[in-house]
């Protein structure tokens, strides 16, 4: 003998409560709601100014510091808010392993992404500092310390540093900053 199909037949297989399985479906949407919410959410903090302000803030990240830190350095320089949804927007994009040490100047009328982005691509603070031809080790020095870059006395005492010229020497591109307009040859003794 033939029965008719009824919906709850044909959606639920021979048996089942419809009620159980209006229950599931209704869980299934609200769960699919809350995160659609919460990643609507997240996407608009990520691409929101913190603060339209513009309170700027330069923010040194050391070389092997950690991501944890470098949050808590922005918090504290009042560059973030909510640091927990930045922490995801970081592991989201994968710039939270991406972050390169250096001196970074950093704006409130920012997003976070470009933040993030800054940081991960080293767009580090440059300050140009002059050295005319010519110019004597011990003029450097007064000039770095002038500029406020580094102290006279640790720039001499890198200068004095045979193996640190030899290597600063031997491999131009590597560097950043020229101190001299033609390349320097060192001979040992």
């Amino acid at each position: 003998m033939l029965t008719p199909l009824t919906p709850s037949r044909i959606f639920l297989g021979t048996g089942g409560n419809v009620k159980t399985w209006v229950i599931i479906g209704f869980a299934v949407l609200s769960l699919f709601a809350l995160a659609a919410g919460a990643a609507f959410s997240l996407y608009r903090y990520a691409h929101s100014p913190i603060d339209a302000s513009e309170t700027t803030a330069v923010v040194w990240i050391e070389p092997g510091q950690s991501f944890s830190e470098s949050v808590s350095q922005l918090e504290k320089a009042n560059l973030i808010r909510r640091p927990k949804r930045f922490r995801w927007v970081a592991l989201l994009t994968g710039t939270d392993r991406r972050i390169q040490a250096g001196e970074y100047r950093l704006s409130t009328s920012m997003t976070p992404v470009d933040m993030l982005d800054t940081m991960a691509r080293g767009k580090r603070v440059l300050h140009k500092v002059v050295i005319p031809e010519g110019t004597t080790v011990f003029r450097i020095s007064e000039i770095m310390d002038e500029s406020g870059l580094l102290p006279r006395e640790a720039f001499l005492k890198a200068a004095s540093d045979f193996e640190l010229m030899r290597h600063w020497a031997s491999r131009p591109p590597d560097l950043k900053v020229t101190f001299f307009p033609r390349p320097i040859t060192f001979k040992e003794g």
